[in-house]
């Protein structure tokens, strides 16, 4: 018989149909909707007539790529990330990080993460929105995707969701010693800190402690500071964190035991001491 001339495609899904002309097959047929099913019909025509195809089985298409993902938390070795799914025909999401090392120039911060590799995290079902990303560094850079998965195959991946962790918190922090307006608070400063420490000073305020605006040193392997300054027969305790890189912050060190300081000024030398 004649051969087929030309070919006339319906897509349909609900009301929604989309008509497309081919000369040949396979076709590809581009711009129908995500995560939906649609079904075919085919006619094809020639110098002596048409001929149209029974309706296709229904077909889901694959998923379209969520929304970036952003972080809910960060923390010093951990990341807790937000996930959002595209439609409701979406089973399972897959993630992947990267990670590398934090840097003070900008333009080798962005070669060491944009050529570090993925790492694939265990798929999760698509009504989970929280995901937890632990066994990081400490003052990394750390990029996230997703991607959506249905029953026909997987979306492509998201935008990809950028932070740095935070840098390690310094330890023990401890008053060695104190009087009427000032105390000697030290720690033990984390490895590799090279940045501005933060030293909050919390006033106890008759029913709970507010925290006062913090006091910077420059020398980021220091293990000490004088805080002068402070209010007479006041109840006060010490939290200490790191400045990063990029102008966040470390998690905080534990609090220091509470301490008031004297109500008087001695006439010399400190009025109390501890030892660690």
């Amino acid at each position: 018989g004649a051969s087929i001339a030309s070919y006339t495609i319906v897509a349909s899904s609900g009301s929604i149909v989309r008509t497309f002309q081919a000369t040949a097959s396979p076709f590809l047929a581009t711009g129908l909707g995500s995560s939906r099913f649609y079904t075919f019909t085919v006619t094809g025509s020639n110098q002596f007539g048409s001929a149209t195809s029974v309706p296709s089985s229904p077909f889901l298409l694959p998923p379209a790529a969520p929304q970036r993902p952003f972080f809910l938390e960060i923390h010093t070795r951990a990341v807790i990330v937000s996930l959002n799914t595209s439609s409701a025909d979406v089973t399972n999401l897959e993630l992947q990080y990267k990670s590398a090392p934090s840097s003070p120039e900008y333009e080798s911060s962005l070669r060491l993460i944009r050529n570090a590799a993925w790492s694939s995290l265990p798929t999760v079902p698509s009504a989970q929105q929280l995901v937890t990303i632990s066994g990081l560094s400490s003052s990394s850079q750390l990029q996230v995707r997703v991607r959506a998965l249905n029953p026909t195959g997987s979306s492509s991946w998201s935008a990809p969701a950028s932070t740095t962790t935070m840098q390690e918190a310094p330890s023990l922090p401890y008053v060695e010693q104190f009087g009427a307006k000032w105390v000697l608070l030290r720690w033990s400063p984390p490895t590799g800190a090279t940045n501005l420490y933060i030293i909050i000073s919390s006033l106890w305020n008759v029913t709970s402690f507010i925290d006062l605006p913090p006091l910077q040193k420059q020398d980021g392997a220091a293990d000490q500071q004088n805080l002068t300054g402070l209010l007479k027969g006041t109840r006060y305790r010490f939290k200490v964190a790191v400045l990063r890189l990029d102008g966040g912050i470390s998690d905080f060190s534990v609090q220091t035991d509470d301490i008031t300081t004297l109500s008087t000024v001695p006439s010399s030398g400190p009025a109390v001491s501890f030892s660690s």
